[in-house]
């Protein structure tokens, strides 16, 4: 039975209904950020359908092996042992495909971030950080160390100028209602 008692327990103030109503926003940020999430995708997948263009078959390649290590590590944080997985031909077609859209759509979000000149500054690296560590109930500077002793600080960056410069292009973007069908 969820009690004022309980819900203090677990950390949450305002009893029971706190609990409820810190719920009920986590769930709503939860779905906002999904949705956001989406609609990243879905503009990317436009820019790329709009842009024609041949990318080099080492980059795919690049990209294919970045996708198959992170599901061999996603996997051994389950107890597999990553060594004995092993992909299908269908698996790998997949895989091969979203990794030409991984290689493309970088390469548009490159141009639009040089081109627009969108950076990502120091601050929103700390940002970055203090949302991971909130997120995982860790301090900001064991966090901050993970990524250095990782050597993935350039990888973090990256990732937030791209996420940087989808949301710069969903701000900028036209939204057209798709046409009813006749």
């Amino acid at each position: 039975e969820l009690s004022d008692e309980v819900a203090e327990e677990l950390g949450y103030e305002g009893g029971a209904e706190g609990m409820k109503a810190a719920i009920r926003m986590q769930l709503s940020s939860g779905r906002e950020e999904m949705a956001r999430n989406q609609a990243r995708a879905n503009l990317l997948q436009v820019l790329i359908d709009k842009n024609e263009f041949d990318i080099p078959s080492d980059m795919i390649e690049t990209q294919l092996e970045a996708l198959k290590e992170e599901l061999k590590l996603q996997q051994a944080y389950q107890g597999r042992d990553p060594r004995t997985i092993h992909f299908s031909e269908a698996q790998l077609a997949d895989l091969r495909q979203r990794a030409s859209f991984a290689a493309k759509g970088g390469l548009i979000l490159e141009w639009v971030s040089k081109t627009e000149d969108i950076q990502v500054t120091d601050a929103d690296i700390d940002a970055k950080y203090q949302e991971l560590a909130d997120e995982r109930g860790q301090t900001i500077e064991a966090i901050r160390g993970y990524f250095v002793k990782e050597n993935a600080v350039e990888d973090l960056r990256d990732r937030l100028l791209e996420e940087k410069t989808l949301d710069w292009l969903l701000e900028a973007a036209t939204i057209v209602a798709p046409e009813a069908p006749v």
